[in-house]
C-alpha cells in the first residue's frame, strides 16, 4: 500500500515541536521560576500546581508570594528579575490553558500593585541600577591587547580571539549560540571592482534572530574588506584558515581547538571544534594576565556594544550601524551605547559655564592677530604736535510712546 501524503506524529514528536516555538533560554527562565515559586509554596502549605487555584485564589497567593520572594540566599531580587518572574510564571498558565492573565486580568489587580510597590522600592534601595552590565571595551584597552600579543598572529590561541575578535565587530555576531554554530560555510570571499578582497558573511539563524514564520533575515549580508598592514581583517582570517588541518579548510567548524604543541608543525589546530563553555569565557581568556584582567564588567558582549561605540563615534548613521548589529530598527541600539565619555563632559562644562579649552585658545589666537605689530619700516616722528579734533554727536531725542485706552478698558480698571 502506497504511503499518503501526510506524515502521522506521535504525541511525543508533536510535544518536541511545540517546544521549538521556544527558545531553551525561554524554556529555563520558565523552569526556574516555578521552582522558585514551589519551594515556596512548600514552604507555606499553598498548592504546587498554579492552574488548581481559582482567580480570585490565585491573585491573593501571588500577593503574598510576589511580596516574600528572595533569593536562595535571602537577598533581593533586581527589579527587572521581578518582571521576568511574572513573564515566566505567566507562560507557565498559558501552557496549562488557564483562562485569565495574571499580567492583564483585573482579577490580579492586587498581586500587580504589591509588585510594582517591591520594584519600586527596591529601586529606592539602590537595586536595579546595573553595576554588573557589561560595557564596551574602550579603543586603549583593544590597543593594549593588540600590543602585548594578546591580539595577533604569534601563536594558535591570540589567533583564535583574532579571528573571534574581528568576526564579532565586524559581522555583529551575538553570543556564545551564534558563535558555537558558526562554519566555514559561513564565509564568502570575494574582490570588489576595484580589486579589493572582502569577506561576506552567510547568516544562519540562531536563538535571538530565529523568529519562526516571523522570522526577518537581515536585509544585507554583513562584509569586512581588506585594510592592509597587520591588523588586516581579512589577511589575519585567511592566516586563521592556513593554519587549520587541510581537510577542514574550506569546511567545519569555524572554531577549532588549538595544539598545545605547534612550534615544529604548519598546522596549528586540531579537527575538535572549540566548545561553547570555551567560548563563552573568550573575553575572560583575552584580557588575562593584562592591566584590564580586574575588569569584571568587560564581557563576550562588550565586544558588541564596542562595535556600535565605534561606528557611532565615526559619525555613522544607526540605519547603516543595525545592517552590522543585526537589530531590525535602531532603537535596540540605545542598550548599546551608554553614552561618550567626552560628550558627557563637554555637557557637563557647558551646564557648569565652564568654556571649553579649545574655544579659549582660539580667542587667545584671535587677540594675538590683531594686536599690532612692531615693524623695522615703522615710521617714527620727532618734535611734533598734534591736534585732533574730536566732533560731540547730537544726542538722540527721546521717542514718546502713545498709549490710548479705549472706553471698555477703562471702565474695567475703575
Amino acid at each position: 500500500m502506497a504511503k499518503g501524503r501526510f506524515k502521522l506524529l506521535s504525541e511525543e514528536e508533536l510535544q518536541k515541536l511545540s517546544e521549538k516555538s521556544e527558545s531553551k533560554n525561554t524554556r529555563r527562565s520558565t523552569s526556574t521560576w516555578l521552582n522558585a515559586y514551589q519551594s515556596w509554596a512548600k514552604e507555606r502549605n499553598k498548592k504546587s500546581d498554579l492552574e488548581n487555584y481559582t482567580a480570585n485564589e490565585l491573585d491573593d497567593v501571588l500577593s503574598q508570594f510576589y511580596a516574600e520572594l528572595t533569593k536562595k540566599d535571602g537577598k533581593e531580587y533586581e527589579p527587572d528579575s521581578l518582571r521576568v518572574m511574572q513573564a515566566s510564571l505567566y507562560r507557565y498558565l498559558k501552557d496549562k490553558n488557564y483562562p485569565k492573565s495574571i499580567i492583564t486580568d483585573i482579577e490580579f489587580t492586587k498581586c500587580n500593585k504589591i509588585l510594582e510597590g517591591k520594584a519600586r522600592t527596591l529601586r529606592e534601595n539602590g537595586l536595579g541600577r546595573r553595576p554588573n552590565a557589561s560595557r564596551a571595551l574602550t579603543n586603549k584597552e583593544e590597543e593594549i591587547l593588540w600590543n602585548v600579543g594578546k591580539l595577533g598572529k604569534t601563536n594558535p590561541k591570540a589567533l583564535l580571539h583574532t579571528v573571534w575578535f574581528l568576526t564579532t565587530q565586524h559581522f555583529g555576531l551575538r553570543g556564545r549560540q551564534e558563535h558555537t554554530t558558526m562554519s566555514m560555510d559561513n564565509f564568502l570571499f570575494k574582490t570588489d571592482e576595484s580589486g579589493e578582497k572582502y569577506v561576506e558573511f552567510l547568516e544562519d539563524p540562531t536563538k535571538t534572530r530565529y523568529k519562526g514564520l516571523h522570522h526577518k533575515p537581515r536585509v544585507t549580508n554583513p562584509k569586512m574588506f581588506s585594510t592592509d598592514g597587520d591588523r588586516c581583517p581579512v589577511k589575519l582570517l585567511e592566516y586563521y584558515i592556513s593554519k587549520r588541518p587541510d581537510s577542514l579548510r574550506k569546511t567545519g567548524r569555524f572554531y577549532l581547538t588549538p595544539k598545545a604543541n605547534f612550534t615544529n608543525s604548519s598546522v596549528w589546530y586540531t579537527t575538535s571544534p572549540v566548545g561553547k563553555n570555551t567560548i563563552s569565557s573568550f573575553m575572560k581568556a583575552l584580557i588575562s594576565d593584562t592591566e584590564i584582567s580586574l575588569d569584571e564588567n568587560l564581557t563576550n558582549h562588550s565586544l558588541r556594544k564596542n562595535t556600535v561605540k565605534k561606528l557611532k563615534e565615526a559619525e555613522i548613521p544607526e540605519t547603516a550601524i543595525i545592517k552590522v548589529t543585526g537589530h531590525t530598527s535602531t532603537k535596540g541600539l540605545s542598550n548599546y551605547d551608554p553614552g561618550d565619555q567626552q560628550e558627557f563632559k563637554r555637557m557637563s562644562n557647558a551646564i557648569s559655564g565652564k568654556r571649553p579649552i579649545n574655544a579659549m585658545l582660539s580667542q587667545s589666537s584671535f587677540m594675538q592677530s590683531v594686536q599690532p605689530q612692531s615693524s623695522s619700516n615703522a615710521n617714527v616722528f620727532n618734535n611734533c604736535t598734534f591736534n585732533i579734533n574730536q566732533s560731540a554727536s547730537p544726542k538722540p531725542k527721546k521717542r514718546r510712546k502713545c498709549v490710548i485706552y479705549s472706553d471698555s478698558e477703562s471702565s474695567q480698571s475703575q
